[in-house]
């Protein structure tokens, strides 16, 4: 007959095959080499003083694993049925909340891959800055392009402004005489 207790880990190892946890259990045992067997897929290292329920095969004491491992110092609590969280003890989290919505919570958010694809109806930035890269250049196929900015060039070096101003503030050396400005003006040049 197996046997299930609770206790607290004291140490966990994940550089085997398997995650391998030492736990003092409520009792005052302590049991080394408890496997903790986590669904496929997912990877985890408990600290120590998280919780856990141990379960004992067939009631050997050399053979246990732990079924749950749980530290309700750092957990997030779902904020509604249906909801679940991935956390670290730092903050971190990634949430699947109701209504078809992923919030992430973290400092850095870094993603490596080969292609990056994203397709939806709106993308909303809100940032203090955004800072672009590209080796190869930038492709916007839209048919607006819009700021409610200036747009700069070459460092800052020149603006469309100053394109604006310089085109239609602009005049000729002819004989004897000067031309007077266009009397057309481009667009937000600031003579209209």
């Amino acid at each position: 007959m197996s046997r299930i207790a609770k206790g607290r880990i004291l140490r966990a190892d994940d550089g085997g095959r398997c995650a391998l946890l030492q736990v003092e259990l409520l009792d005052g045992e302590i049991v080394d080499r408890v496997e903790w067997f986590l669904s496929y897929g997912l990877t985890a290292l408990p600290l120590a003083g998280a919780e856990c329920v141990v379960a004992f095969i067939e009631g050997a004491s050399d053979h246990a694993v732990a079924i749950a491992v749980e530290d309700r110092r750092y957990r997030v609590a779902a904020k509604a049925p249906g909801e679940l969280a991935i956390y670290t003890q730092d903050g971190a989290r990634i949430a699947l909340k109701n209504g078809r919505l992923i919030a992430v919570k973290c400092d850095t958010y870094r993603v490596h891959c080969t292609n990056y694809d994203v397709q939806a109806d709106n993308v909303v930035f809100d940032a203090e800055a955004i800072a672009l890269t590209a080796s190869a250049g930038v492709d916007v196929d839209t048919p607006v392009l819009a700021t409610t900015g200036d747009v700069t060039d070459r460092g800052g070096e020149a603006s469309l402004q100053d394109l604006r101003n310089y085109v239609s503030g602009h005049t000729h050396a002819e004989t004897g005489s000067e031309t007077r400005t266009p009397s057309q003006v481009m667009k937000g040049a600031g003579h209209e």
